[in-house]
């Protein structure tokens, strides 16, 4: 059994580039949002590409922790409202949402509790780097709050067949996630 749990893990390093990854136009938004010289107008170009990503932020702007109590019916006035930082956090929620909102076989998590969780570590970890005057890691700390438990979603995608088995090996051998 343990020469067949290194063989998946094997598996799993040759097939990385399988993994889900964030659409270029994401990676686009975070270097125009981290460019001094970008507008507002032009950010709100690049966002309206990708209808899919549109419309998740836009139910994100609009969320109880997002709006302000005021309604945002289109990216230009996301961007007025929540500022670049903010609505690029919103596009890398958006973008993490589908890889991240379903259900994770070997966790006994319910479809969307680990991207909630993630939601709240990201949140958290932001606030932190702030409140401890640390603003120009605050992004950073932002997307690996919002990324930490990926792994969790690579293990559940290449290793089903043997995660019993995992589990199973770290109980008997007391080993820690």
């Amino acid at each position: 059994m343990h020469e067949h749990i290194q063989q998946r893990i094997q598996s799993i390093i040759q097939n990385v580039d399988q993994l889900p990854s964030l659409p270029d136009v994401v990676s686009r938004i975070i270097n125009m949002v981290n460019d001094p010289n970008v507008s507002f107008k032009q950010v709100a170009e690049e966002i309206a590409k990708d209808q899919a990503i549109t419309a998740n932020i836009l139910k994100l702007c609009n969320s109880a922790y997002f709006s302000k109590g005021k309604e945002i019916s289109s990216i230009d006035r996301a961007i007025v409202i929540l500022g670049l930082k903010e609505v690029k956090d919103i596009v890398v929620l958006a973008t993490t949402k589908s890889v991240l909102n379903r259900v994770i076989l070997g966790y006994d998590l319910a479809r969307g509790e680990l991207w909630k969780h993630g939601v709240a570590v990201a949140m958290l970890a932001k606030k932190i780097a702030n409140d401890c005057n640390q603003k120009t890691v605050a992004d950073i700390a932002f997307t690996g709050g919002i990324i930490h438990d990926v792994g969790k979603t690579v293990l559940a995608l290449f290793v089903q067949s043997t995660f019993k088995d995992i589990l199973s090996t770290v109980t008997e051998k007391n080993i820690t996630f």
